[in-house]
């Protein structure tokens, strides 16, 4: 006879939904310039809110989560410096070189934030044993770290020399990691929502009633 999981009894992956639109809210940049003005009419530091507010019903699973939410907060500070240091043309040039610095640790946090995260989803895969799903999400986690480097090597190759084909490339590059971020976040919740805490032997996570 099998034994069925209480809801409760059940990982709730629910937050990452909210993750995940708040990573298209960082992920997607629509910019507007009226005269000497500068609009963001996606504003990324809404995007760290909704992560924050979907990591944190995760970090009772994984203290990787918490760290997770820690990152969402300093990047959240560190967006809305960047807000100001690009509301105007005039400020954006006279603060040019802070502005890229915090840029440069606003991506290093990006990247730890993102770590914390599919790292924390790995550890809960194992322990559903999910073995493969969770080499799946560590080397999704790799190609997306090293993606998002190498995107930020080419616009400072670009910046720096002026080079306009690169932004194509960028754009490309972009591309493809946001669609690697909405694969791996849709794939943790659709793998890990609803599976039971503790596996018991008995247990078949595609037949018991637990969602």
């Amino acid at each position: 006879m099998k034994k069925e999981v209480k809801w409760s009894d059940a990982y709730n992956m629910r937050g990452l939904i909210w993750a995940l639109f708040g990573e298209l809210f960082v992920l997607v940049d629509f910019k507007v310039i009226s005269g000497n003005y500068i609009f963001d009419i996606v504003p990324d530091f809404v995007g760290y809110i909704l992560i924050a507010i979907g990591i944190s019903e995760l970090m009772k699973y994984d203290k990787k989560y918490k760290w997770a939410v820690v990152c969402s907060g300093f990047l959240f500070t560190f967006t809305i410096l960047e807000t100001l240091m690009t509301l105007t043309t005039d400020i954006y040039v006279k603060y040019y070189t802070a502005y890229h610095v915090i840029c440069l640790v606003d991506m290093l946090i990006e990247l730890l934030m993102i770590y914390f995260i599919i790292s924390a989803s790995a550890v809960i895969a194992k322990k559903c044993d999910e073995k493969k799903f969770a080499k799946f999400l560590n080397a999704g986690m790799i190609y997306i770290l090293a993606v998002r480097i190498a995107i930020y090597l080419i616009e400072y190759v670009a910046r720096k020399y002026d080079i306009l084909i690169l932004t194509a490339v960028i754009t490309v590059m972009q591309f493809a990691f946001t669609i690697c971020i909405v694969i791996l976040f849709s794939r943790i919740y659709m793998d890990l929502d609803g599976v039971p805490a503790k596996l018991p032997e008995e247990t078949n996570r595609y037949n018991d009633g637990g969602r």
